[in-house]
């Protein structure tokens, strides 16, 4: 089997990668010109000879010529998945793009359950992500059916997928990804019942969440709490307090969010 890429979180990275040796004085190319030089790299062997020119100069962390230089080796045909992920893995604190553009790579690559693991690893670092990730995520799921792959998207990874969908308001993806777990009978839990219901009443789909909702064996005070939520939000205020007065019939205990949810 191919080995998989590994992405360890921030804080666990070797001390040397996360503390570049100080540059020799003898070598300091300004930033602009770092930034050309990226920008016109066509091989892997320019790239590198940037790539050291930027760890020599103490610059491998300018966000604009990194970015360039992860993008080519990423992405480009004539780039190196291995060594992306290398270059990634210098970088103290990716930013959205960087993230997106290996998201990108791993999705359509041989491996692509390990997008889902950056893309976990993208919310734990707090980097919000956008318009431009999902599509990627997708096509991550999408290909781990189509290459049969033992591994797939457990309850967790797809609940801080649509966690995602909510907060940036994305319900096709979010359809997408149900779609995806009744195709792959994943079992719908609390969890992942919770992050379906959240992510359909924050984007306004009442009747879906309504039906995911009602779906669910077993629903903790997090999913009340949604269903409460979009409910009073979109315009059903009576049928929320029948909902809340339900909960409390139920022997669940109301927190802080139900009380402002109703």
């Amino acid at each position: 089997m191919p080995k998989l890429f590994i992405f360890p979180p921030k804080s666990s990275i070797i001390k040397y990668l996360s503390h570049p040796p100080p540059p020799p004085p003898s070598v300091s190319p300004i930033p602009t010109s770092l930034s050309l030089l990226a920008d016109k790299c066509s091989s892997m062997r320019q790239l590198k000879q940037v790539h050291a020119q930027m760890i020599g100069s103490g610059r491998i962390q300018d966000n604009y010529a990194a970015s360039r230089l992860l993008s080519f080796c990423a992405i480009s045909v004539s780039g190196d998945i291995n060594y992306a992920v290398k270059l990634f893995n210098w970088f103290h604190e990716p930013n959205n793009f960087m993230y997106n553009t290996m998201i990108r790579a791993l999705a359509t690559s041989a491996h692509p359950y390990n997008a889902l693991l950056l893309f976990k690893e993208m919310r734990r670092m707090g980097v919000l992500p956008g318009k431009h990730t999902f599509p990627f995520i997708l096509k991550a799921c999408s290909n781990l059916k189509l290459l049969g792959f033992c591994k797939q998207p457990n309850g967790a990874t797809l609940a801080s997928v649509l966690s995602a969908c909510a907060q940036q308001e994305c319900l096709v993806l979010g359809e997408r990804i149900e779609q995806f777990m009744r195709e792959r009978a994943i079992e719908l839990g609390m969890i992942l019942g919770t992050a379906l219901v959240d992510m359909y009443a924050k984007n306004g789909a009442v009747a879906k969440a309504r039906e995911v909702f009602h779906g669910m064996q077993e629903k903790n005070i997090a999913a009340w709490n949604a269903m409460i939520h979009g409910l009073a939000v979109h315009g059903h205020g009576t049928e929320a307090l029948r909902l809340f007065q339900k909960l409390e019939k139920e022997d669940m205990i109301p927190n802080g969010i139900t009380f402002v949810a109703a």
